[in-house]
């Protein structure tokens, strides 16, 4: 699981910068503020898609043990 927030929070953090305040701005000092809003709106959105994914392999791996108990006498 936290690998998953791990890797969900630097992408996040990396895409968001990139793509919403660098394509505005030239430098994190043009306006400081912003760049924290967007550090901050990326490393939320990353941890939560990292978390969700995490979610995801918990519930296939669930699932598998689950049908593997059924299927096995």
């Amino acid at each position: 699981m936290g690998v998953c927030a791990a890797v969900g929070l630097a992408f996040g953090l990396i895409r968001q910068t990139r793509r919403h305040y660098y394509v505005r701005h030239e430098s994190w000092r043009d306006a400081p503020m912003a760049f924290a809003a967007s550090c901050v709106d990326g490393i939320l959105t990353g941890l939560g898609v990292g978390l969700g994914a995490a979610a995801l392999i918990f519930f296939a791996a669930a699932l598998i043990v689950r049908v593997e108990d059924a299927l096995l006498p």
